[in-house]
């Protein structure tokens, strides 16, 4: 049996379940994060996506993307967990061409579209394909955990949805840090399940994302409990 984080971005588990998956290792259990959105295309972006590369250090999507993956690869060393990166483009970057092949356009060209909590119809192909590719990773007896969506990334919600397509026991974990920005959010369709006290080690983990903690706690990190879920139906 395996304990399987399926993380949207590069931190998301471990903001979200770091501190829980130090204690299952601890306990010699075996766990995997799988990663879904690690790349973030190959041209130069425009709007929203260039400030977001623009405010963590980066005019180069490339250059940002391979400095993401080895925060990640240090980050997951700490956790001393087994972990998987699919090659998937990060929302903010997601292009569409349509049906008739016509220029591409930014499926969520907007932090408002980003973060509404609703994913565009065109992308509903892509939870299909997310699962199909991730399928071979996991068996029957593994445990899967996804964010619940706290915050209304399209990426948090998508991973939540790939989840829902496996029957395997599974939990949803409170987004951090966007919690503290959205404590009404916590949708009555979960219900409660346990709560992991976070410690200073998992900070140490933290700090591997040298790019993105200034964004995520610009006034410092919040050590906060990590708190899990299961879908009341």
């Amino acid at each position: 049996m395996k304990h399987i984080f399926l993380s949207p971005h590069l931190d998301d588990a471990n903001l979200s379940a770091g501190e829980y998956i130090l204690q299952l290792r601890k306990r010699r259990e075996q766990t995997l994060v799988i990663t879904l959105f690690t790349t973030f295309g190959k041209k130069k972006p425009l709007g929203p996506a260039k400030k977001y590369l623009n405010d963590s250090g980066f005019n180069d999507p490339l250059a940002f993307s391979k400095e993401r993956v080895g925060e990640d690869k240090r980050a997951m060393q700490i956790l001393d967990t087994q972990f998987v990166r699919l090659r998937f483009v990060d929302a903010l970057y997601r292009t569409h061409s349509g049906k008739k092949r016509q220029k591409s356009f930014y499926i969520y060209p907007s932090f408002e579209s980003l973060r509404s909590g609703k994913i565009n119809p065109v992308e509903l192909p892509l939870i299909k394909t997310l699962a199909d590719t991730i399928s071979k990773y996991i068996f029957k007896d593994d445990i899967l955990y996804a964010p619940m969506g706290i915050g209304g990334h399209v990426d948090h919600f998508i991973a939540n949805a790939v989840l829902t397509l496996f029957p395997n026991r599974h939990f949803y974990w409170i987004d951090q840090p966007y919690i503290l920005r959205n404590l009404e959010e916590i949708s009555s369709k979960y219900l409660h399940s346990f709560t992991v006290v976070s410690t200073e080690r998992k900070i140490f983990a933290l700090l591997q994302y040298i790019s993105q903690i200034p964004l995520l706690y610009p006034e410092g990190i919040r050590l906060m409990e990590e708190q899990f879920f299961v879908d009341r139906g």
